[in-house]
């Protein structure tokens, strides 16, 4: 959507009650563009359930109030987790998926998110405070994860408020460590579900959840938008799926329905998953 329409409608939401423009952007994230103005606000039914912090100038925001969230991987949720599987969430953002996870894995499961930009963290520690029963079952931490641990510059796109990388040469020095370090100073026991969106990052954090993966075998969605190889400049989803081959994993796309079919190097959408052999 172009800047001037955005901003139109940013304008023309003034003429309307909140409540109103709340109901328009639940049918599409595009009308949620009416409520840039209006602030932060709590939305009381992400999933069916949760209460979440809402603010439209954020595009994850937006769609988590129209229900068009990553929608194949949500669905792709409810299929492969089950009660009482310990997930863990890297690259958590707001909480979009760490909910649909909590949701998934019930009272007798365990929620583990990392994210390491400080203003996001503070809003999914928020939005995990205002539903109070996952506080049971959920874990946050403001850290990156990488392959080797040290400290790595959080930045967000500017032209996309609501998603940010630790690729960037500048911006806030923040802390990262590997899944294989945090797994062994933690004592995890038991591993069933990760979820990884690191805009272009997912190769590192793989090659630092090597041991992880072969000992629990979980299975794992990571993000293969092509748009990535371009930005860094090396074929980064082939370098995953020849991690995960060599760990006898196959690689399946995700559809928009949740169902999954094999798939290959270069035909990769979204996102993939792996699931051990």
């Amino acid at each position: 959507m172009k800047e001037q329409v955005k901003t139109w409608l940013a304008k023309a939401g003034g003429f309307f009650p909140h409540s109103f423009k709340v109901g328009l952007a639940r049918r599409s994230s595009k009308w949620g563009h009416l409520l840039r103005n209006d602030g932060d606000f709590i939305f009381d039914n992400y999933l069916g359930e949760y209460k979440v912090h809402i603010n439209a100038i954020h595009n994850v925001e937006r769609e988590m109030l129209s229900g068009s969230y990553e929608v194949g991987l949500q669905r792709l949720i409810e299929n492969q987790v089950q009660a009482g599987d310990v997930c863990i969430d890297i690259g958590a953002n707001f909480g979009a998926i760490t909910l649909a996870l909590c949701r998934q894995v019930g009272p007798s499961g365990k929620v583990i998110s990392f994210e390491p930009g400080p203003d996001y963290f503070k809003r999914l520690n928020s939005n995990i405070s205002l539903n109070h029963d996952l506080k049971k079952i959920s874990e946050v931490y403001s850290v990156g994860i990488s392959n080797q641990p040290g400290e790595l510059f959080w930045a967000e796109d500017p032209s996309a408020p609501g998603n940010a990388g630790l690729l960037e040469t500048s911006g806030r020095a923040v802390p990262v460590t590997t899944l294989d370090d945090f797994v062994e100073e933690k004592n995890i026991e038991r591993l069933s579900f990760i979820k990884i969106d690191t805009e272009g990052m997912e190769t590192e954090v793989l090659e630092g959840a090597r041991k992880a993966l072969q000992k629990f075998r979980p299975k794992v969605v990571f993000e293969t938008l092509m748009d990535f190889e371009a930005i860094r400049k090396r074929p980064i989803r082939k370098e995953a799926e020849a991690f995960f081959l060599s760990l006898n994993y196959q690689i399946y796309d995700i559809l928009d329905d949740g169902s999954i079919r094999k798939t290959s190097y270069p035909n990769f959408g979204l996102n993939s998953l792996a699931l051990p052999s």
